[in-house]
């Protein structure tokens, strides 16, 4: 049997009536019992929801460990592409430079003429080549997502 103690407090006529009511309906034969059943169910209801608010903090934090993963996951696949890419057009402009180099070199061309004062005309149709090749490319990427 759990071990009861005396206690005497004051509480408002409409909580008196409510202990009452509630003793009553539940079976118990005094107010003081009533009162102890309530202070049970509140403690184990407290309990629930420490329990629940537990659950919630893990499935929060799984929740939280699994997105990381996963942008992580696609951020190093987008930075993969970008550096691929990357490493591609520093190649070709690596070879670009080099036959742009032997060129000069064997038509012994010792002066320059820059773009801002000359623009041949197949420049221009080699710079609407690039772009209408990176434009397709763009439809491309967009149209397959």
């Amino acid at each position: 049997m759990e071990e009861v103690t005396n206690w005497r407090g004051r509480i408002s006529k409409e909580s008196l009536e409510y202990l009452k009511d509630f003793a009553l309906v539940k079976g118990l034969k005094k107010p003081n019992k009533a009162l102890d059943y309530i202070l049970k169910d509140y403690a184990d209801l407290e309990k629930q929801r420490f329990d629940l608010r537990f659950v919630a903090n893990s499935l929060k934090e799984e929740i939280i460990k699994e997105v990381r993963l996963a942008v992580k996951e696609e951020v190093a696949e987008e930075m993969k592409r970008i550096r691929l890419g990357t490493n591609n057009t520093d190649r070709n402009t690596q070879v670009i430079i080099e036959l742009l180099q032997a060129k000069l070199v064997a038509d012994n061309n010792n002066t320059l003429i820059f773009t801002d004062t000359f623009k041949p005309e197949f420049l221009e149709e080699a710079e609407a080549v690039v772009q209408e090749r990176i434009s397709n490319k763009v439809q491309k990427k967009h149209s397959s997502n």
